[in-house]
């Protein structure tokens, strides 16, 4: 933009035809938001200088440009917004108003800086943005519980709704860095390309409407966040080649994320929620994190490694089917047992940082305190102790000992294809192939569905219960368990939820068993239904189990 007292004088170029105004000569499509009196110099108060160079290039929010397809009244009279190398305070949010085919843009995202300095504030704010670019600048709102460096947003009325915006090159920090559909209204098709998400106190990204569908976020860095990406409702289509470090969950899904690709993890937990469907090519590097939690929905995971990840926690009801992953296991040497004081065994370990208070564990080779040696649920004390809840501490240390966690990591629930890194020299093992023993009472989560089961071992009869597929129950048919009579006692596995279990034509109770106590007998299982009502989302007909593989004869009660 030119001194108005000049961009009237009429030019023309050397070699042209057609004369031009002054400042349509000198390039009048873009406004450089200095010439509307903007300092840039982080003590001056730029909010009005640079909401005037906004409301000319884009039209005031009473008139603004708009979508309309008209030369004189719509989207031609847009003019591209420059921010020159400066950091500009503001004090309120910098808005625009029905905006589309918009560009606004700096000379890099480290050199021009916007920062809205009053708390709970937003740095910028839309209402109807189509279509429209953001590049090269970073956007700041001082802390506080309500601030956010961009809203998105829409109030479903105007000219231009909600959709298909870019974000290149961009830095975020605020207690929400960027607020997708944050007015309830659309939001889709967005992309977001080599931004930065910093020190968000609540997210970096967050996905806010049940409309906000089909971004993707590619090549971007989170870190120091409560979550990195949080899609609260609507769709994350792809997370891609990002990397996250220190933050508290790097992405939690309540809603959909269909696929997250080539990412790297430096936080303790990546993947949070009951809607990541696909994860693929992924590292983690954690000491005692969570590769994925609190998992509800099928997922596959397809060539990722964790250093020390685990999967699951016992709230986890999803199948999940994992193929050429590498998650190393949890492994410690014992070197003392004693009483911790109260009673129970206190266990000195060369490492226990790989776990939490909380996590099982299976002690072994422990000499001259033989309760020890067992499987338990830890108390993490400090990196080099762990009590063994509900232990009895009794005799004198002698020597040896190792403690790992369990066959089936993290409290029995690592699944498909999980590839061990304790394997023979040479002999690649997957816990898919090897049976779990239980001698004791067990809830089987849905999570091991494809899991084979015996009672080696056992003293007494015990109970297996099925998981309960409950509410949402008829999209988990398939789920499969396999059962092994090895000891000469009775092994039953028992339905849950009002569910039946169905052997040839015979049926059981609701919450029924069936049975057997001949070594060598064997059952497999698997949920099956009716269908769905797809007005309430509910089983038309109960779920229930049927035996799919039968060898000897189960009492079925």
């Amino acid at each position: 933009m030119v001194d108005p007292n000049v961009a009237t004088l009429s030019v023309k170029a050397k070699t042209g035809t057609t004369s031009r105004s002054l400042e349509e000569h000198l390039g009048g499509h873009v406004i450089n938001v200095k010439s509307f009196g903007a300092k840039g110099d982080f003590i001056q108060d730029d909010t009005v200088p640079i909401q005037n160079a906004l409301d000319a290039a884009f039209g005031t929010a009473g008139s603004p440009h708009g979508g309309a397809d008209n030369v004189t009244t719509g989207r031609y009279l847009n003019r591209t917004v420059f921010f020159p190398p400066g950091h500009y305070e503001t004090t309120a949010p910098l808005t625009v108003r029905s905006m589309e085919s918009a560009v606004i843009t700096g000379a890099g995202k480290l050199v021009s800086a916007i920062q809205n300095v009053t708390s709970g504030s937003q740095c910028f704010r839309t209402n109807g943005c189509s279509r429209s670019s953001f590049e090269h600048l970073s956007f700041t709102s001082a802390a506080g519980g309500s601030s956010c460096a961009f809203w998105l947003g829409w109030d479903n009325t105007g000219s231009t709704a909600l959709t298909g915006n870019i974000f290149n090159n961009v830095a975020f920090s605020a207690d929400t860095g960027l607020l997708l559909g944050g007015d309830g209204n659309m939001g889709s098709e967005n992309l977001i390309t080599m931004c930065s998400f910093n020190q968000c106190a609540t997210a970096g990204i967050i996905s806010a409407n049940y409309n906000m569908l089909d971004t993707s976020i590619i090549g971007c860095s989170l870190s120091e966040n409560a979550k990195g990406v949080w899609v609260q409702v609507g769709q994350i289509e792809n997370i891609q080649q990002c990397s996250f470090a220190n933050n508290a969950i790097d992405i939690v899904a309540a809603a959909g994320v269909t696929n997250v690709m080539g990412c790297r993890s430096e936080s303790p937990i990546f993947c949070s929620g009951s809607a990541v469907w696909n994860i693929e090519s992924c590292n983690q590097s954690w000491s005692n994190g969570y590769f994925l939690y609190n998992c509800n929905d099928a997922v596959t995971l397809i060539n990722c490694l964790s250093y020390a990840g685990r999967i699951g926690t016992t709230n986890d009801n999803g199948q999940i089917t994992m193929i050429g992953c590498t998650f190393d296991r949890g492994q410690a040497t014992v070197t003392g047992a004693a009483n911790n004081g109260s009673g129970l065994i206190r266990l000195t370990v060369n490492r226990s940082d790989y776990w939490t208070t909380g996590d099982r564990v299976k002690v072994k080779g422990v000499g001259g305190v033989p309760n020890a040696n067992g499987e338990w649920t830890i108390t993490v004390i400090d990196g080099t102790h762990v009590d063994l809840q509900g232990s009895t501490f009794a005799g004198t240390y002698t020597s040896g000992g190792g403690m790992t966690s369990p066959n089936w990591l993290d409290q029995d629930l690592a699944v498909n294809y999980f590839r061990t890194t304790d394997a023979p020299a040479g002999l690649a093992t997957f816990w898919r192939d090897r049976r779990m023993t239980k001698t004791a009472a067990y809830t089987i989560p849905r999570i091991i569905s494809g899991a084979q089961f015996d009672n080696i071992g056992a003293t007494g009869a015990i109970i297996l219960t099925l998981p309960s597929l409950n509410n949402s129950g008829a999209y988990k048919k398939g789920t499969t368990f396999g059962f092994y009579v090895a000891a000469a006692q009775t092994l039953t596995i028992k339905a849950a939820n009002s569910m039946t279990i169905r052997v040839a034509g015979t049926v059981s109770a609701a919450n029924g068993t069936v049975s057997s106590n001949v070594v060598g007998n064997y059952i497999e299982l698997t949920a099956i239904d009716g269908g769905v009502d797809y007005a309430t989302e509910a089983p038309v007909n109960a779920t229930i189990w049927v035996a799919k593989s039968v060898v000897g004869t189960w009492t079925v009660t």
